[in-house]
This record gives structure tokens, sequence and C-alpha cells, in this order.
């Protein structure tokens, strides 16, 4: 392999996993909105969990930053 294919096949490797590092952020994000069931710019718990559910959320959503 010569230097020229191993610096292409590095750069196309570095453009996919920026990519897909992009992709998982904005999952996160999703994520994150979705475990707290918030319901526009607020935390409204919509989907009114009790504390003692909330706990494993809250534990994934710390995972997840």
């Amino acid at each position: 392999m010569t230097d020229e294919q191993l610096i292409a096949q590095q750069a196309r490797r570095i453009a996919d996993l920026e990519e897909e590092l992009s992709l998982r952020n904005e999952a996160e994000k999703k994520i994150h909105m979705e475990i707290y069931g918030i319901g526009g710019p607020l935390n409204d718990n919509r989907l009114e969990y009790s504390k003692a559910q909330m706990v494993p959320f809250a534990r994934i959503a710390d995972q997840l930053r």
C-alpha cells in the first residue's frame, strides 16, 4: 500500500467516524429529551414518572453525558 493510499484510507475513516459521532450526539440529545419527557422548553415530566421510576433513567442520562 502506498503512502497516498494509506492517507486516503485514513481520511475516509476519519470522515466516517466524524459522521458517526455527529449522529450519536444527535441521538444522545433525543434520548435525553425522551428520558425526561420534555414537552417544549421545560422539564415537565409529561409521562408522570415517579421518583423511583426516574432513578434508572437518571443513571442512563448520566452515562450519556
